[in-house]
């Protein structure tokens, strides 16, 4: 197992055993990374420190309840409390604002360290997902925390949702040797797949409206653009949009793809994929950032949108 990260790690775990009470954040529009390390991390403590208060806030996100719920909590809890922020990159991207109310607060994320936020920061790029950060942090305790079944689960689920079921290039062979770890618990690991590969007939719907409408260039960039009526048209949720942006990358002629969706503000989210040509430089000139292949930015209006497309499509035809 990977012994990187030694010393953040040890700080984390005397900074876990100071505090009575810990609440864990994550991001907005939750993942299952997102959720499955929130609920996996909150799962060993609680199990690890059955005297500790143990909290996982942030908004619901039905789409995701099968991996565990969040928890309703007082302004008044946070007080001379530990918060723990986990798969969030910036500040900015945290799900309920109270973050910084407590005494002191860890992150702990697998993006670029763009925005250290915390007291305590431990960003690592080399990790596919935040839940294999969490399994870490639990195998580098030496029998301190502990995880149950149900916390393997749902550190399973994270990091088969990060990875793409292991297709990303982010998978690496200590990736494989910890979901390896987390299988050894018995959890039931087809249920989690298929949760994972479910979409209901309004994604469906979405996903044949996209690849209908969907530009490709020469140059092998696709893009779309999903105008705020079509979204409502639809009703799905932004977790529900992810699953548009897998399906588009498996068209064989496209090299980098990028899904413009159009917000209540009338500016655009931006997500964009590459099958390996870098586009994170790109993704920070537009406010953006994340992984060297899986990007996201924003878009003020339409005219920044056409110049993204014509950036992608210059970095196709300059490499």
């Amino acid at each position: 197992m990977k012994k990187d990260n030694e010393a953040v790690i040890h700080e984390i775990l005397k900074t876990i055993e100071k505090y009575q009470t810990i609440i864990i954040h994550r991001h907005k529009d939750a993942d299952p990374d997102a959720i499955g390390s929130q609920i996996g991390l909150a799962q060993a403590l609680r199990v690890s420190y059955p005297q500790k208060n143990i909290y996982t806030v942030g908004k619901d996100e039905p789409l995701f309840d099968w991996i565990g719920p969040m928890q309703d909590v007082a302004d008044q809890i946070y007080q001379d409390t530990l918060v723990i922020i986990v798969d969030t990159g910036s500040r900015d991207r945290i799900s309920d604002m109270r973050w910084d109310r407590g005494a002191q607060t860890i992150k702990i994320d697998h993006h670029v360290n763009v925005d250290a936020f915390a007291d305590i920061n431990w960003s690592d790029e080399s990790f596919s997902s935040a839940s294999e950060m969490i399994y870490c942090l639990i195998y580098q305790s030496k029998g301190n925390l502990h995880l149950t079944q149900d916390g393997a689960r749902c550190l399973y689920a994270g990091i088969v949702g990060d990875t793409g079921r292991f297709l990303y290039d982010d998978t690496s062979s200590y990736t494989l040797q910890v979901a390896s770890e987390l299988l050894k618990f018995g959890f039931d690991a087809p249920t989690v797949n298929r949760h994972e590969d479910d979409i209901s007939p309004n994604v469906a719907k979405m996903v044949a409206y996209a690849l209908q409408n969907l530009e490709i260039e020469d140059s092998g960039v696709g893009h779309i653009i999903l105008k705020r009526d079509i979204i409502q048209k639809f009703g799905l949720s932004s977790g529900e949009l992810d699953a548009v942006i897998p399906v588009i990358g498996r068209i064989s002629t496209i090299q980098i793809w990028a899904i413009f969706r159009e917000k209540s503000d009338g500016k655009y989210h931006v997500n964009l994929r590459s099958k390996g040509t870098v586009i994170i430089d790109i993704a920070k000139k537009h406010h953006g950032g994340d992984h060297p292949l899986s990007s996201g930015a924003t878009a003020n209006d339409l005219g920044e949108v056409q110049q993204i497309i014509e950036e992608l499509n210059e970095l196709v035809v300059n490499e």
